[in-house]
C-alpha cells in the first residue's frame, strides 16, 4: 500500500506545480499587457500641458480698466464717455459739450465735467504709482485733443489739417491747464509733472462710419490714455485703492 499512496501524492504536487506555474504564467502575462497599456497611454498624453502666459503688462492694464470702470460706470452715461479696456482710453464724445465749433474755450458743462472728473481719475491711478516698487508701471497718461477733417468748405485738405493740428494743440492744451489748476490735485503734482503729457492730434485718427466715411461728429472728441511701461514690470500686489476701497 505504501508505494501506492507515494505514487499518489507525488501525482498530487505534480498537479499543484502545474497549476502554480499556469498561474505564474498568466500573472507574468497580465503585467506585460498592463505595462504596454500605460506606455501607449503615456505616448498619447502629453506629460506637460502648454499655459498660456498672461504678461505684467495685461495684469496691470486689467486691474486699471476694473479699477476705472467701478470708480465711473455710474458717470459714463451722462458724460456722454467710455473706457476701451484694451487701451486704457477714457473718451469724451460729446463734441457740442467739449467745445464750441472752431473755439477752443472750455465749455461750461465741460469744465464741470473736469472738475468731478479729474480728482477722481488720479485717485483711481493712485496704487499704480505711489508704491515704490511699482511707481514706473504707468509710464504716461496723455491728454490727447481730436477734430474731424472738416474746415472752412473752401479750404485746401493740407490746410484744413494744419488748421485742425492748431485748434486740437490749443484746445488741449486749454483742458492740461484746466485740470492742473483744480484743487485737490496738489499731492499728485510732482508725478504729474512727469507722466502727464498733452498732444493735439488733428484729425490723424478720426473715427469711421460702418460704411467706411469719416463720422464727424465722433472724431470730434478728448481722450484720456494710461500708457504702460513696454519693458519687463514686476507683478506686485496694488495696495488697496482709496477710490474704490478694494484690493486689485
Amino acid at each position: 500500500m505504501k508505494p501506492i499512496i507515494s505514487r499518489i501524492q507525488r501525482d498530487d504536487d505534480n498537479d499543484w506545480l502545474a497549476i502554480s506555474d499556469l498561474m505564474t504564467g498568466l500573472m507574468t502575462l497580465f503585467l506585460l499587457v498592463a505595462i504596454m497599456y500605460m506606455r501607449q497611454s503615456s505616448a498619447q498624453s502629453p506629460t506637460t500641458v502648454d499655459v498660456p502666459t498672461i504678461s505684467p503688462q495685461e495684469i496691470y492694464r486689467q486691474q486699471i480698466y476694473e479699477a476705472l470702470k467701478r470708480e465711473f460706470e455710474n458717470d459714463l452715461s451722462e458724460w456722454q464717455a467710455e473706457i476701451e479696456p484694451k487701451t486704457l482710453i477714457f473718451r469724451f464724445n460729446e463734441p457740442d459739450v467739449l467745445f464750441a465749433q472752431g473755439s477752443a474755450e472750455l465749455q461750461p458743462r465741460f469744465q464741470k465735467i473736469l472738475e468731478n472728473f479729474f480728482p477722481r481719475y488720479l485717485s483711481v491711478l493712485e496704487p499704480f504709482f505711489r508704491d515704490s516698487q511699482n511707481r514706473d508701471i504707468i509710464e504716461e497718461v496723455r491728454i490727447e485733443g481730436h477734430t474731424s477733417s472738416e474746415w472752412n468748405a473752401d479750404t485746401l485738405p493740407r490746410e484744413a489739417y494744419i488748421n485742425n493740428m492748431r485748434l486740437s494743440q490749443e484746445r488741449t492744451l486749454e483742458v492740461v491747464d484746466f485740470c492742473l489748476r483744480l484743487s485737490g490735485i496738489e499731492t499728485y503734482f510732482d508725478w504729474i509733472q512727469g507722466h502727464v503729457t498733452g498732444r493735439g492730434m488733428s484729425s490723424s485718427r478720426s473715427i469711421p462710419t460702418e460704411d467706411g466715411r469719416e463720422d464727424k461728429d465722433a472724431s470730434r472728441r478728448v481722450e484720456f490714455a494710461v500708457h504702460l511701461r513696454d519693458d519687463e514690470l514686476p507683478v506686485k500686489i496694488v495696495p488697496d485703492s482709496p477710490a474704490n476701497g478694494v484690493r486689485l
